[in-house]
C-alpha cells in the first residue's frame, strides 16, 4: 500500500502536449509534480529533400532564452543551436528509429579505459570556426569550464559535469587561477575526460552542449548570447535581441568533416515578435510555404484546431509522443499537508487543462511522470478519474478539519495562452475549495 506522500506525488500528474521545456532540467528539490505535460514528437511528413538553397522563415512569438551553448539547458536552443554549433558527439535523429549517439567533432564516440574512469576523444582534423581558425582541445576544455560558472550562467547543463571529477572547480571566472583537472588536452587534438566513477553512456553526456567548443579570446560571458562564434554549418549575421536573428552559412564550415547536417537552407529567418495566433493563421494558410515555427504545438489555436481536419492541413501536420513535460509545481513549504495537496489534485479538471493544450489531438493525461511511450515506463492504477474529470466531493472530504493555505499564487510564462488559460481553469477548480489562486504573468525575454 502507497503511503499519502507517495500517492500524491503521482497523483496530479496530468500528460498534454507542449513544446520548450528545458532539456534535462532538474525539479525544484521544494516542489511537488503537480501536472505533467508530454510532447509529441514529429515524425517526416514529405522525405526525399536534397536540393540546397533558399530561406527558412522561423515565426516565433518570443525570443530565444539564449544562445549560448554554455548556458543552454532549452530545447529551442538545442535544436536550432545544432545549426551553429558542433559538440564532441551528437544524437542523430533518424524518423521511426531511436536516436542514437554518433561521433560529431571527434572521430569516433570515445575510447575508454580500462578501469572506466576515463574517456578520450580525438578531434577531426580541418574542422574550423567561422573565422577559419582551427578549433582546438584547448577550445572543446574551456567550453566545459564555463558551464562550471553556474554564478554566471543559470542554466548551463550539468550531467557532463556532474560525472567529471572536477572537486570545486566554479569556473574561468571566479578564480582563472583554478584548473579543471577533469579535463586534460595532451595536444591539440586530443581531450580526456576523468570521471569520479564508470560511467558507460559518457559518450551520451558528450553530445551535451557544454561539449561545443568556445575560444577563450572571444568569450564575453553573458553578452556571448549575441554572437556565438560558430563551429557548425550557420553563424550569426545579425541579432536584434527580442526581434529578429538571421544564420547564414559559416565559410569555413567543411561538409566532409559532418556527414551528420545535411545543411540545405542557405540562411534562416528568425522573426522573434510575431503572435501565436498570427503565426497559427499563417502555417493554416500555408501562407509561406518555407514558414515553420518552434513554438509550442506550432502556436496553434484552440480556435484554429478543428482546421487540422482540412485535407489541405492535415498533410502537413505530423505528431508524436515526446519525452518532455510542463510540470505545475506545488510549493511543499506552503503546502505542508499531503492530504491538502491530494485534495488539490481530486480538484484539478484535467479534461479541461487539456483543453487548453489543444485537446486529444496534442497530447495526453496520464497518471505518471512518464508516458507509456519512455523507457522506465511502469502502469500506475491512482485515484484521479483515468478521464480526466475532478472529484470534487472527495477532496472537499479530504480537506474537512484541516488548516490549508486560503490563498495560493499561479505563476505563469506569458508567451503562450495555453499557460494562462490553465491557470484559469485551476484558479475555479480551487475556488470550489475555498483557495483562491491570483494569477502572475513572468514576462517572457526579449
Amino acid at each position: 500500500m502507497k503511503t499519502p506522500a507517495r500517492a500524491l506525488a503521482l497523483s496530479v500528474l496530468i500528460a498534454v502536449a507542449a513544446t520548450g521545456c528545458g532539456a534535462g532540467q532538474n525539479q525544484p528539490s521544494n516542489s511537488n509534480p503537480a501536472q505533467s505535460v508530454t510532447e509529441l514528437a514529429p515524425v517526416v511528413v514529405k522525405s526525399g529533400f536534397s536540393g540546397k538553397g533558399g530561406n527558412i522563415n522561423v515565426l516565433m512569438s518570443s525570443d530565444f532564452q539564449t544562445l549560448d551553448p554554455g548556458n543552454s539547458n532549452y530545447v529551442q536552443t538545442a535544436n536550432v543551436g545544432q545549426l551553429y554549433y558542433r559538440t564532441l558527439t551528437m544524437a542523430k535523429e533518424t524518423a521511426g528509429q531511436p536516436p542514437t549517439v554518433v561521433p560529431d567533432l571527434a572521430t569516433d564516440t570515445g575510447k575508454v579505459s580500462d578501469d572506466g574512469l576515463s574517456w578520450t576523444f580525438t578531434l577531426k582534423e580541418g574542422v574550423k570556426f567561422e573565422d577559419g581558425t582551427p578549433i582546438t582541445s584547448a577550445d572543446i576544455k574551456y567550453g566545459v569550464e564555463r558551464t562550471f560558472a553556474q554564478d554566471v550562467f543559470t542554466q548551463a547543463p550539468q550531467e557532463l559535469n556532474a560525472a567529471l571529477d572536477a572537486g570545486g572547480y566554479k569556473g574561468p571566472y571566479k578564480d582563472p587561477s583554478a584548473v579543471l583537472k577533469a579535463v586534460e588536452t595532451p595536444d591539440d587534438r586530443t581531450v580526456v575526460f576523468h570521471l569520479k566513477k564508470p560511467f558507460a553512456e559518457f559518450p551520451a553526456l558528450a553530445s551535451r552542449s557544454n561539449t561545443a567548443p568556445v575560444p577563450k579570446a572571444k568569450d564575453t560571458k553573458l553578452d556571448y548570447t549575441n554572437h556565438p562564434v560558430s563551429s557548425g554549418p550557420y553563424m550569426v549575421e545579425s541579432y536584434n535581441r527580442g526581434k529578429s536573428l538571421k544564420l547564414v552559412r559559416n565559410p569555413h564550415w567543411d561538409p566532409a568533416t559532418d556527414p551528420n547536417r545535411s545543411a540545405l537552407p542557405d540562411t534562416f529567418s528568425f522573426s522573434l515578435s510575431t503572435s501565436q495566433a498570427t503565426i497559427s493563421q499563417q502555417l493554416l494558410a500555408d501562407s509561406d510555404p518555407n514558414a515553420i515555427t518552434l513554438d509550442s504545438n506550432g502556436a496553434l489555436q484552440t480556435s484554429d484546431s478543428a482546421k487540422l481536419a482540412d485535407a489541405k492541413v492535415k498533410d502537413r501536420v505530423a505528431s508524436g509522443l515526446l519525452g518532455c513535460n510542463d510540470v505545475l509545481s506545488l510549493n511543499t513549504q506552503k503546502i505542508k499537508d499531503p492530504d491538502v495537496r491530494k485534495a488539490i489534485a481530486l480538484a484539478l479538471d484535467r479534461q479541461s487543462i487539456l483543453v487548453q493544450y489543444g485537446g486529444r489531438r496534442f497530447g495526453e493525461l496520464t497518471q505518471s511522470p512518464l508516458n507509456a511511450k519512455m523507457r522506465g515506463y511502469v502502469e500506475t492504477e491512482l485515484e484521479l478519474d483515468p478521464t480526466g474529470k475532478p472529484k470534487l466531493e472527495e477532496a472537499k472530504k479530504l480537506l474537512e478539519g484541516k488548516d490549508y493555505p486560503k490563498t495560493l499564487t499561479y505563476g505563469y510564462a506569458n508567451n503562450r495562452d495555453a499557460f494562462k488559460n490553465t491557470g484559469t481553469v485551476v484558479q475555479q477548480n480551487l475556488k470550489a475549495l475555498g483557495i483562491d489562486v491570483e494569477l502572475v504573468p513572468i514576462p517572457a525575454p526579449n
